[in-house]
């Protein structure tokens, strides 16, 4: 059996409520990339 998991620490996800915030377009590339291999 093949798990596949991917842990975020809070930090990850206090990118979010900041879209000024420097790393914001990391975070949220990133989400989107999960999202996406996700569907697949």
């Amino acid at each position: 059996m093949t798990h596949k998991a991917v842990l975020l620490d809070t930090s990850f996800f206090l990118r979010f409520l900041n879209d000024s915030d420097p790393l914001f377009k990391n975070a949220d590339g990133y989400f989107r990339y999960l999202f996406r291999k996700k569907s697949q």
